[in-house]
């Protein structure tokens, strides 16, 4: 089932579909990160557009972590608890004599 969108497009209605949305932005570059992003466009063959639209998903997870507040110490120890059966393996194996094997 289709039915139209904005500026003629038309738009899937369907469950686990991707539904594509137009944006259009400006970005103003610097001389030097202009100058970066030639260098990248003329190394992977792709207009301006996509190399930017690649840095950017490449780049927000990054940008998004610097402005986070960091996990306070200790705050997955209660999800992890000690452990029985590997404290037991550790001290039985230590009893055991190793050899270097030849």
């Amino acid at each position: 089932m289709f039915f139209a969108g904005l500026n003629g497009l038309a738009v899937a209605i369907a469950p686990k579909r991707c539904k594509l949305v137009r944006m259009r932005r400006s970005v103003d570059l610097d001389s030097e990160l202009e100058a970066e992003l030639l260098d990248v466009v003329s190394l992977t063959k792709e207009k301006p557009a996509v190399v930017i639209r690649q840095a950017l998903r490449a780049g927000l997870p990054t940008v998004a972590n610097r402005f986070q507040s960091p996990r306070p110490a200790g705050y997955f120890s209660d999800d992890y608890g000690q452990d029985s059966e590997r404290i037991a393996l550790e001290s039985a194996m230590s009893r055991i004599e190793q050899k270097p094997e030849r």
